[in-house]
């Protein structure tokens, strides 16, 4: 689980660009991001 404080602004953003996208949340928005991702480049990514 990942929890990421955002502004009222950004969250209006992240829900706008979601429904654009035929998402039903900004979850299910995200998750998208995070799969349509390369896999090469994911895995070069450190987490700090």
């Amino acid at each position: 689980m990942i929890r990421v404080r955002v502004t009222t602004a950004e969250h209006e953003e992240f829900i706008r660009r979601a429904k654009e996208n035929g998402y039903r949340s900004v979850s299910e928005f995200i998750r998208s991001l995070i799969a349509d991702e390369p896999e090469e480049t994911t895995s070069k990514k450190a987490i700090s």
